[in-house]
């Protein structure tokens, strides 16, 4: 029995199997306007999942304390979804809260409301965070009203915090009594200070702060005409007609572009893209606005493009060192939502998304023929070849196509009748995967048994199919003793939050867990060891909170037995020991009492002189035993820093995988997973068929996308070897079907680059300037100079080729780097 949230009574928690029939079909729903969800922990989410699951009544849940996600009684900035909180609908969270809640909870603002956004695609979504938007009032400094006498103009602002549904109008319209005075006046908007003031009209003003694409932070700016009928914003409209006017020099193609907050995988797939002559020098023409196809449903009315020719303009101008790539952002997030926030998102798909929208704006054809697909039915390939091509090029024609796009043949063959299906399909993008035997490196810290003062890290290569026995398995050269075994552990908020299993799966660790493996000598027991000290509280009962990660000592069997019995004397003298070289005084004083994995009251609870802890033999993370030492304060220990050890590994690294492997590869015969059947027409049913891919013709520019990143129900990983790619003279023609076999080669212009974990890490683009025939590196705003041998590396991801016979491309000065 707890105490429930509402109303401090006692409440009888049902078993798992009744928790879980409550909770999940309600995870289930869709969402509604103005729903209310509330955000618990993710990590205890996924704990209290897997005890429902298994029907674990006998274990315990730890405590749902949602303070984690809170600082000042105010929701922690920058959290992420499935990584920090997961989102519950409220009767959910008023379960879990009543059965597994701390009496804290109810401290704390935790209702977020669901709202509907969007323009061209409507959707619903959990207002977690509100747009922090800071409104500015811009008058005459000869105005009655002014408080600054002889300036040109004077400012006022004020900060408020609104809802992405809010509309502009609105937001205005609550806040008029904090206006000086009345007047005509214009409206602008901005989301970031390195972004040029966009002018609202009237249409605009009807619009909400998240359509606009002030979806975290904004800035509205309201100015008031000048009694002379001219307005204080009119001078800096004409610097951006002059900023929009400039052209292309031999400066240009050098322009950083500013992260906009966690946008560093569109800069680099825009960098990639503005490298492309061609389409660079289509949209610093005028040719692109003949083009532009307002009809076309698929397309965004032009705005993109729009958008795309003002950054393109400013890149290649010359005259800016960085600009910010707010416009082209926001269309991006009106096609697809997934780029309307600032999670982390990827350089491939955000580059399909720009070259998808792009082709639909400017295409050429405005009335699209319906067309029946080709198919073989015994015909030459030649013949459907061509038919389908024309197809494709009578219903899309634009600078994309002109430049981006490419043939497959698809061969699909039934695995019941024998029926084969042959058809020829336009791509922009050939995604490659890479061999199923390529690793990744994660980061480990070792601590050798009684050394905790020094532990070690290292880089290991984890393939996708090992699991923790394997890993265990090749650090036997770190061992202090021949017979000793590695506890894996995972430390999340100086806790033990995860042990690790002989037959689990290390791909399922991130590499921003932290991963600790703590040395376990023969006949010793482990006992996990918490560092906390006492908080005192004006109306509660003091509390303890951790300052400093926990550790693992080795305690001795009994004689003749697989358990260890301790006194409270021998329990305090390891504890002691172990901490040799940590402990600033080794006469502090401690108490210490045994608690579970989240810190709670456990077992014998505080240990006393007459106290006896028995810690059973060791089979499993069920029967660790867990003692919490509270000190006086939090200096009373040195924390270790680990030392950095090469490996093997590490070493061995760059041994990687040639692309040859990946094109060929992509060409082998697959059989069709589950849930992507193919239904045939002989058999009158869905078929798991095998699947045939070719290329039948290759675009003047060729984008190859390195599948790094692997996803399905039981791992997601990012595959982190080295890919061997030339700079100049790959050659395709192994792989190239139809006409021009045999003179496909291609020089690299591009690269974009992802550094670190799944989910997150860090993008930027290597690119060749064309004009200067050099490389460089782009970092956000960064722009320094680069090698050719510097754009091959691990952090490979997307690949940029162009065909050798294009004239616009740069000539090797010599042909040594050539590779066949």
């Amino acid at each position: 029995m707890i105490l429930t949230e509402k109303n401090a009574l006692p409440s009888i928690v049902p078993d798992y199997y009744k928790q879980r029939q409550i909770v999940l079909p309600a995870l289930r729903e869709s969402l509604t306007e103005d729903a209310v969800w509330r955000l618990i922990p993710f990590k205890w989410f996924e704990q209290w999942k897997s005890i429902a699951e298994k029907d674990e009544n006998s274990q315990k849940c730890p405590p749902l304390d949602i303070s984690i996600l809170f600082e000042k009684n105010k929701l922690k900035e920058n959290l992420k979804e499935e990584q920090d909180y997961t989102m519950v609908p409220e009767n959910v969270y008023e379960k879990l809260n009543e059965w597994h809640g701390v009496s804290s909870n109810r401290n704390y603002e935790n209702d977020r409301k669901v709202i509907k956004v969007g323009k061209f695609t409507v959707r619903l979504m959990v207002e977690v965070y509100k747009v922090k938007i800071q409104i500015i009032l811009k008058f005459s400094g000869n105005d009655t009203c002014s408080e600054s006498k002889g300036k040109k103009y004077t400012l006022k602002d004020f900060t408020r915090f609104q809802s992405k549904a809010d509309m502009i109008r609105d937001i205005l319209a609550m806040n008029n009594d904090l206006y000086p005075r009345q007047g005509q006046t214009r409206v602008w908007s901005r989301e970031s200070q390195q972004e040029k003031w966009r002018h609202l009209n009237e249409e605009s003003l009807s619009q909400s702060l998240y359509e606009l694409g002030l979806h975290s932070n904004g800035h509205i700016l309201c100015e008031f005409q000048n009694d002379d009928g001219s307005w204080p914003q009119d001078a800096e409209k004409v610097e951006n007609k002059k900023s929009l006017a400039s052209i292309v020099s031999s400066r240009g193609g050098k322009c950083g572009l500013v992260n906009l907050g966690n946008t560093c995988f569109m800069n680099s797939g825009i960098q990639c893209l503005a490298a492309v002559v061609p389409l660079a020098n289509y949209f610093l023409g005028d040719v692109w606005k003949d083009e532009i196809n307002t009809v076309n449903p698929l397309g965004t009315n032009g705005k993109l493009s729009t958008a795309f020719a003002r950054l393109v303009k400013n890149m290649w101008g010359g005259a800016e060192s960085s600009v910010a790539p707010s416009e082209v952002k926001r269309e991006c997030g009106q096609i697809n939502t997934q780029f309307s926030g600032y999670g982390q998102n990827d350089s491939q798909e955000l580059m399909s998304t720009i070259l998808d929208a792009l082709h639909e704006d400017q295409n050429r054809v405005i009335n699209k023929p319906y067309i029946e697909k080709a198919e073989a039915n015994g015909r030459h390939d030649e013949e459907v070849a061509q038919e389908s091509w024309e197809n494709h090029t009578s219903r899309n024609a634009s600078v994309i196509v002109d430049n981006f796009h490419g043939q497959f043949k698809s061969t699909v063959r039934c695995p019941k009748c024998g029926r084969v299906s042959v058809t020829f399909d336009p791509f922009c993008t050939l995604s490659v995967p890479l061999p199923e035997a390529a690793t990744k490196f994660l980061p480990l810290v070792l601590v050798q048994a009684d050394n905790i003062s020094q532990p070690l890290r290292i880089q290991k290569a984890i393939k996708r199919k090992m699991t923790i026995a394997d890993l265990i398995s090749e650090l036997d050269e770190f061992k202090t003793q021949k017979d000793s075994v590695w506890l894996t552990t995972e430390i999340y908020t100086k806790r033990f939050h995860k042990i690790y299993m002989d037959n689990e799966l290390p791909n399922q660790i991130s590499e921003n867990d932290l991963i600790v493996m703590f040395e376990l000598k023969p006949n010793h027991n482990p006992l996990a060891i918490y560092l906390e000290y006492e908080i005192k509280q004006k109306f509660e009962s003091a509390k303890r909170e951790q300052f400093a990660h926990p550790f693992m000592i080795n305690v001795p069997c009994d004689e003749n037995s697989k358990s260890s019995t301790l006194k409270k004397a021998d329990v305090e003298a390891h504890i002691r020991k172990s901490m040799t070289g940590i402990l600033n005084d080794g006469d502090e004083q401690f108490r210490m009492q045994q608690v579970n994995s989240y810190s709670g009251n456990h077992g014998v609870g505080i240990i006393k002189d007459e106290t006896v802890l028995t810690i059973d033999e060791y089979r499993s993370k069920a029967n660790l035993v867990y003692v919490s030492t509270v000190w006086k304060n939090g200096e009373v220990v040195n924390s270790p820093s680990p030392k950095d050890i090469e490996t093997e590994d590490k070493a061995n690294a760059d041994k990687g995988i040639d692309i040859n492997q990946c094109l060929n590869l992509f060409t082998i015969e697959e059989k069709l997973r589950e849930g992507e059947e193919w239904y045939c027409p002989h058999c009158k049913e869905h078929q798991q068929a095998f699947k045939h891919m070719q290329i039948w013709k290759l675009p003047p520019v060729l984008i190859l996308h390195l599948k790094r990143f692997h996803y399905n129900r039981i791992f997601r990983d990012k595959v982190c070897d080295m890919v061997h790619f030339p700079t100049r003279g790959l050659d395709m023609s192994p792989y190239l079907l139809g006409p021009g076999a045999g003179k496909a080669r291609y020089n690299l212009l591009a690269v974009s680059n992802h550094m670190g974990r799944l989910g997150g890490g860090h993008y930027t683009a290597n690119v060749l300037h064309t004009p200067t025939n050099n490389w460089l590196n782009f970092n956000d705003s960064f722009v320094s100079n680069a090698t050719e041998d510097q754009s091959v590396s691990s952090s490979a991801y997307v690949l940029v080729y162009v065909r050798d016979t294009e004239d616009w491309f740069p000539h090797p000065v010599s042909t040594a780097m050539d590779t066949n």
